[in-house]
């Protein structure tokens, strides 16, 4: 006798509903994201979040409706925080004097997916103070007066922070690219 614990009920009611539905998401996420490792990883964001948020289905549309519209808000934010990652890219590479000719050539996409990673490197060994303003602003797009509020200071201290930031990176990234 087998004695290997079967599924619940509700366990198998889960996994035929991701069975069911997964592929229908996965295309629609696809088509949004032109990405397929950024999509499957939000149609496990879209099916956690309805099946976390299954007993407030009111039937008022189709289910794969609902599921439609749980996958584009997973989706949203998703190209909402690639689009501010851009920002911040971009905005560090104004700050810094950095030209990034848009290349397609393998060997421009590693040096600039390297130079991304040491700016990175960069913000990451900032002190807090500065590091916390510094990703509220470009990371998450926070306009001065609400990091105010999150950091619980001035916006005249979230300048003097913003400001002594960059200047903390352009040292460091001026230092690493000498050492080069």
């Amino acid at each position: 006798m087998d004695k290997t614990p079967q599924p619940s009920y509700a366990e198998r009611g889960y996994q035929a509903f991701a069975e069911i539905y997964r592929p229908d998401v996965f295309q629609m996420a696809l088509s949004i994201l032109d990405d397929p490792a950024e999509a499957a990883s939000s149609v496990q964001d879209a099916m956690l979040r309805a099946l976390k948020s299954l007993h407030a289905y009111r039937c008022q549309a189709k289910l794969t409706t609902w599921l439609y519209s749980i996958t584009l808000n997973v989706c949203r934010g998703r190209l909402r925080k690639r689009r501010i990652r851009e920002r911040l890219r971009q905005t560090l590479d104004r700050a810094f004097g950095i030209d990034r000719a848009e290349n397609d050539q393998p060997e421009v996409r590693a040096i600039r997916n390297e130079s991304d990673a040491e700016v990175w490197r960069a913000i990451q060994s900032l002190p807090e103070k500065l590091r916390l303003a510094v990703t509220l602003r470009y990371y998450h797009a926070l306009p001065i007066g609400e990091i105010a509020q999150v950091l619980e200071i001035s916006e005249r201290a979230v300048h003097h922070r913003l400001q002594a930031a960059h200047e903390r990176l352009r040292v460091t990234l001026d230092r690493r690219v000498a050492e080069r």
